[in-house]
């Protein structure tokens, strides 16, 4: 078993004779006892391809459209910000990320091989190089998002959505940096 705090088990599945299943709370992990050879070993779950995301754009998540950015031709940053609502905090322990989609020319181009921003701990700003030339465009993203009251930390809120920015790249804007701020608003 992997090292972290002792194991915790706050709910039991049995599948057929051969495996249980238990939630060990304390390491937020899946726990697979195999009777037949008495291994404990960790269930992985993965979303193939960010299929999180995938869904989010199939079942018509909420789009988030930004005001209009102008920024200068070259190369640049696109900066991504996360602000809470007062209470509210980054789930630290789940990798909340902004996948931006291939753009439609080539106002606005990532470059280098990621296109995903991920927050570090604390939520600080993300960035990601880009180039830009001329023109106007929308640089889209799918947004997949874990947060917590900070008196509730223990329960993870989950957003989804599409994050829309339209950018004009003019060469009389006075910045080369995309600031994408969000503003993540708390439980209803």
């Amino acid at each position: 078993m992997a090292s972290g705090l002792p194991f915790s088990c706050r709910g039991v599945g049995a599948a057929g004779k051969e495996r249980v299943y238990t939630a060990d709370t304390n390491n937020h992990l899946l726990r697979v006892a195999d009777l037949s050879t008495r291994r404990v070993s960790t269930l992985r779950l993965q979303y193939p391809q960010n299929r999180l995301a995938s869904l989010q754009r199939e079942s018509g998540a909420a789009v988030w459209r930004l005001p209009e950015q102008r920024v200068q031709p070259g190369p640049g940053l696109v900066r991504a910000q996360l602000r809470f609502a007062p209470g509210y905090k980054l789930n630290d322990m789940a990798p909340s990320t902004l996948t931006w989609r291939e753009p439609e020319g080539d106002v606005v181009r990532i470059t280098g091989k990621v296109r995903q921003t991920t927050w570090p701990a604390g939520g600080d700003p993300a960035t990601l190089p880009a180039t830009c030339s001329p023109g106007n465009t929308v640089l889209r993203g799918d947004l997949v998002l874990y947060y917590c009251a900070v008196a509730k930390a223990s329960v993870c809120l989950i957003r989804l959505a599409q994050v829309e920015v339209p950018i004009v790249v003019d060469q009389a804007a006075e910045t080369h940096e995309v600031r994408v701020e969000l503003q993540v608003a708390g439980e209803k």
